[in-house]
């Protein structure tokens, strides 16, 4: 159903913490996110929002005629105003999805939308009025509640309370509390011929092997690719470049491997540099212009949009492709990576995928050239 002149109000939901203001579309007594407020709302991907609402439908959870609706939207594109039928999504699938979602933010959600969906009804989310009033309570009628608390039970282990137990020792650090993953990680700061500096964690053993096999720190090794860099890209728009094009993307890669800097040592530089969720360009981009690290789901969602307009016929798949790169790196990326993924998707039906994407040759060309939004320079810092 498409609504071409919606009578509806624009209300806003913000988190508790202040930081995320969503604009809501409130009509029929219920609330309208696209998939992209939705993704915002509970600080994940667009790709991550679709699979489960994917699910939440093929599940038979919710159903997709009841819960999906569009409406007209008019935004700017480049320097254009246009005017596209964007699908919206109701409470009912908003909060279907936040039951999936693992975070903070939707645990908040979900808890504040249950609790409070009357309200919510009659005065529009947690708008710019008066806080809602919290309900007396049942027992004392009174609010805040005044009724006695039951005293906390006797400890089962020492029979006290409060529990007088002796605090127990971990048996790796011998620390209370224990101190294994609290412990900081030693950081230092290298300074290249640039001037500038790149910071790194301390390893105490060697991983880093130079062609002639001689072992390297990580601080040379870094040092080296800086050093090798000019070789291969001028700057960062010709990173940017090469990167987006899978091909191209193939023969850095080897190219890099040929003097000295491999796939397992990049992948091991990640985690130097801390940026284990990230893609490895963000490695080269860090080394040889000190540009910070994005994670790929940040990357994926910097992107999306430009995806979705360019690609949207073919958004199913291209989110089922981006949501593979975010779990498993850049090598989904890969061409030869592009006929299992195809199978994964339809099933091995090949011919279901030429019917929803067009010929091989087509469906090449789109899997390299969606590529080039996530390595754009405004997507790259």
């Amino acid at each position: 159903m498409t609504d071409e002149t919606p009578q509806s109000e624009i209300i806003f939901y913000q988190t508790e913490d202040g930081r995320t203001r969503i604009q809501c579309r409130f009509e029929n007594e219920t609330i309208w996110l696209t998939q992209l407020l939705i993704a915002e709302l509970f600080q994940v991907t667009v790709p991550t929002v679709n699979e489960h609402l994917k699910g939440i439908f093929e599940d038979g959870e919710q159903d997709a005629v009841a819960t999906i609706r569009k409406f007209r939207i008019v935004r700017m594109e480049g320097k254009r105003e246009v005017s596209r039928e964007i699908e919206h999504y109701n409470l009912a699938a908003i909060l279907a999805v936040g039951y999936r979602v693992r975070s903070l933010r939707g645990t908040q959600f979900r808890q504040c939308a249950t609790a409070r969906l009357s309200e919510y009804l009659v005065k529009g989310f947690v708008m710019d009025d008066e806080p809602i009033e919290e309900d007396p309570c049942e027992k004392c009628g009174e609010n805040p509640c005044v009724c006695e608390k039951e005293p906390p039970k006797p400890c089962k282990t020492c029979g006290l309370r409060p529990c007088e137990c002796p605090p127990k020792v971990c048996s790796k650090c011998s620390q209370t509390p224990c101190a294994c993953e609290s412990q900081p990680t030693k950081k230092i700061l290298i300074k290249l011929a640039d001037g500038k500096h790149r910071k790194i964690q301390h390893m105490m053993s060697t991983t880093f092997w130079h062609p002639d096999g001689t072992p390297m720190s990580a601080q040379q090794f870094i040092e080296s690719l800086y050093g090798k860099y000019p070789e291969f890209f001028r700057d960062e728009a010709e990173l940017c470049d090469l990167w987006s094009a899978p091909d191209m993307r193939s023969k850095l890669l080897g190219g890099l491997e040929e003097k000295g800097f491999g796939l397992d040592q990049m992948i091991e530089m990640q985690k130097i540099i801390d940026a284990e969720k990230s893609d490895l360009f963000d490695v080269l981009a860090y080394v040889a212009f000190t540009l910070e690290p994005l994670t790929r789901e940040e990357r994926v969602a910097r992107a999306q949009l430009e995806i979705q307009t360019h690609f949207g016929s073919k958004q199913v798949f291209l989110n089922f492709v981006l949501a593979h790169y975010v779990k498993e790196g850049v090598g989904e990326l890969d061409q030869k990576k592009l006929s299992p993924l195809l199978k994964l998707k339809y099933n091995h039906a090949i011919k279901d995928a030429i019917a929803d994407l067009g010929q091989p040759e087509e469906i090449g060309r789109i899997f390299a050239g969606f590529q080039k939004y996530l390595y754009v320079e405004v997507a790259c810092g």
